[in-house]
């Protein structure tokens, strides 16, 4: 036969009064719920009881029978018109008995069932009745609360109630989160079971948790006190006690003195341990708000990966609800370690769902040790190559990436004045106002001859060199990476109507993407421009400043400089990921190998890598 256990906040605050009321005869258990709005104080206890009392006498009259869902909803509505309820008000119905429960409500409330680990929503009421009938299972655990506990902690504060042993341990985990405003606040617990049946306890909002602890504490402390004194009046020897003349003898005044000796003690001990007592109840308050909290927030990071691929918009709301609840945890005293471990499920869940990761870069490579005094102001990289040009110190090194050798490839006569830098495995070259060099370690050769001015940018792709002419808007190709380039030709094949002055950085990958100041993105293929949205990333980033990609990355990266942010998209407009530099402070330029999971950083005297994590 299923027993039911049970135990119930109620309230009675100003502004909201409730109570419950239980009624079992023959196999079936009752349990009537009201929370009153519109009455308060002796009003709302005489409301109560006629309420009460009209739905017994309506229950009684059906106990030959089991009474039906609809009828119980006939009994909650007649009796909400019999005593003047008013739609402001909470009702609840509970019936069960060993096979099925049946759950009528009416107002604010909402009914939760956790069966097998999983919590679900089995009624919910918003003004108008609403009930459900089901069978129940052995180890079932129900709880009727009104809405507002839901609202506002949320179903991972209900779920880890409902995993605690016994309905009185549930109460007292939702106790010591609860407001205690004036909001409406109430709560059933009741849970099936084939355990042996135990008198159910009513705890009231205001005195579940103060005095049981404290009573639990003197009892223990009075029968140690009883026990202590027994055990040191048997060791005191038994003396004959003789007055002559009134002089009172010796050994009565030591005793005397003895035993308020030990009284003293014994109550200096019974202050140490209620001041202990004391200390750890309020520890334990602290433990289950914050164990609270840190279930609520698991069960919603779960909810999010899950409801990942169906969901998206929903996953990220509830990742983000997260984000907002981390720094109430940091206020409690919860351990590092633990608070460490949500920490770090939290950046590996809002990592896949919401694509942001706050990975600290690590030191990649100190130029200052290839040559005192480099600063590196911007690269290019090329396959495995990456070549870094230092303007003001006149230098050119080479790094392979994957062994982190070095090699000054240009000193000040072959670089000074450069205006940009473009590698292609090996070669390097660099742009000048009035020509475009090539620069290896044998020295630099003029390999092309225009006048750009100081307005262009270089780059190399597909054994050909290009230059983006900002002042002239267009593109000019030179066909071949050999000794003599010749002279450009016009790649773009629609120049009207192009103006290239805002543009701040580009990056080829068979199609030319050029990234403008105000974070619009363009993209050319065979000399036309082709339709895309150019704000996508500007809605992510507040200051660009560089973009980057090759035919080998499938991805699109962007250095944001407002916000040290580095903002990943698919080459279709998609947002994919962002991370952040940390506190780097000025990041100069970024160069991205996909196949080595790299992002490199480069601040002046040093390089510095990010794991692409969002490639897992």
């Amino acid at each position: 036969m299923l027993k039911i256990k049970s135990a119930k906040i109620s309230s009675n605050k100003p502004l909201y009064w409730s109570q419950f009321y239980e009624l079992s005869f023959g196999n079936f258990k009752f349990f009537v719920y009201l929370g009153l709005t519109s009455f308060k104080g002796k009003e709302a206890e005489n409301k109560a009881k006629i309420f009460f009392k009209f739905i017994e006498e309506q229950l009684r009259g059906d106990e030959v029978v089991r009474p039906k869902l609809l009828r119980l909803k006939e009994i909650l509505e007649l009796s909400t018109k019999q005593t003047k309820i008013t739609s402001d008000d909470d009702l609840a119905l509970v019936l069960l008995d060993d096979r099925v429960v049946s759950i009528v409500l009416k107002g604010k409330l909402k009914t939760f069932l956790l069966r097998d680990g999983k919590l679900v929503t089995v009624a919910a009421s918003v003004g108008e009745v609403t009930s459900i009938s089901g069978p129940i299972k052995s180890d079932d655990s129900f709880m009727v609360t009104t809405s507002n506990v839901v609202s506002k902690w949320g179903k991972g504060i209900i779920k880890a109630s409902l995993e605690e042993e016994s309905p009185e341990s549930s109460i007292e985990r939702l106790l010591a989160v609860l407001s205690s405003g004036q909001e409406k606040t109430s709560c059933l617990v009741f849970t099936v079971s084939r355990e042996q049946y135990y008198q159910e306890k009513t705890k009231p909002h205001e005195l579940a948790i103060n005095f049981g602890v404290f009573k639990t504490l003197f009892r223990m402390f009075r029968g140690l006190v009883v026990f202590v004194l027994d055990f040191f009046i048997r060791l005191l020897p038994e003396r004959k006690i003789v007055v002559e003349a009134g002089v009172t003898d010796i050994a009565i005044e030591k005793k005397r003195k003895s035993a308020f000796l030990i009284a003293i003690i014994l109550i200096f001990l019974l202050v140490i341990s209620v001041f202990y007592g004391s200390r750890q109840r309020t520890l334990k308050i602290e433990k289950l708000k914050y164990e609270t909290i840190v279930s609520d927030i698991n069960h919603r990071l779960e909810e999010a990966l899950s409801l990942y691929g169906l969901n998206p918009d929903r996953s990220r709301e509830l990742v983000l609800s997260v984000k907002e609840s981390l720094p109430n945890l940091e206020k409690l005293q919860i351990p590092e370690s633990e608070y460490g471990e949500v920490i770090s499920r939290f950046d590996s869940v809002s990592g896949q769902v919401l694509g942001e990761y706050d990975t600290e870069p690590e030191l990649f490579l100190d130029l200052t040790l290839s040559s005192d005094g480099f600063e590196g102001e911007m690269g290019s990289l090329s396959h495995d190559t990456l070549h870094v040009l230092d303007k003001g110190g006149g230098k050119l090194l080479r790094i392979d990436i994957n062994t982190k050798s070095t090699q000054i490839t240009g000193g000040p006569d072959e670089v000074s004045g450069s205006i940009d830098l473009a590698g292609y495995l090996e070669r390097v070259y660099v742009l000048k106002k009035d020509a475009i060099y090539k620069v290896d370690e044998t020295g630099s050769k003029k390999v092309a001859e225009e006048d750009f001015g100081g307005n262009a940018l270089i780059k190399a792709y597909a054994g050909n060199v290009y230059i983006l002419d900002k002042s002239g808007s267009e593109i000019l190709r030179y066909l071949g990476l050999g000794d003599n380039l010749g002279s450009g030709q016009t790649w773009l094949t629609e120049s009207e109507g192009q103006d290239f002055s805002d543009i701040v950085s580009w990056a080829i990958d068979g199609s030319i993407w050029l990234l403008d100041r105000n974070g619009a993105v363009y993209r050319y293929a065979s000399g036309r421009r082709l339709s895309v949205d150019s704000t996508l990333v500007s809605k992510y980033i507040k200051n660009s400043f560089k973009i980057t990609t090759s035919e080998e990355n499938r991805n699109l990266y962007f250095l944001d400089s407002g916000s040290n942010k580095i903002v990943v998209f698919d080459k279709e407009g998609g947002f994919v990921a962002q991370y952040s530099t940390g506190e780097l402070g000025n990041v100069k330029d970024i160069f991205v190998s996909e196949s080595s999971r790299k992002i490199l950083l480069l601040t002046g005297p040093n390089l510095y890598t990010l794991e692409l994590k969002h490639l897992q």
